[in-house]
C-alpha cells in the first residue's frame, strides 16, 4: 500500500529517518516496524497477519 501521511513529521520520520520530539524514543523502533508492514501491505487481508496487529 502507499503510504500517505497526514502529519509531515511523520512522513519525515519514516522516509528520511528523522527523528521529531512527538515520537518517544521508547517507541520509535516498534513504530518504524508498524508503519514498514503498512507499505509492505498489498491488501488489507495482508494486515491481520499477525493477529497481535488487531487489524479491524
Amino acid at each position: 500500500m502507499a503510504l500517505e501521511f497526514k502529519d509531515k513529521w511523520l512522513e519525515q520520520f519514516y522516509e528520511d529517518d528523522k527523528r521529531h520530539r512527538l515520537i518517544p524514543v521508547s517507541i520509535e523502533n516498534a513504530l518504524f516496524r508498524k508503519l514498514e508492514i503498512l507499505d509492505a501491505a498489498q491488501a488489507e487481508s495482508d494486515l491481520r497477519v499477525p493477529p497481535g496487529n488487531r487489524f479491524e
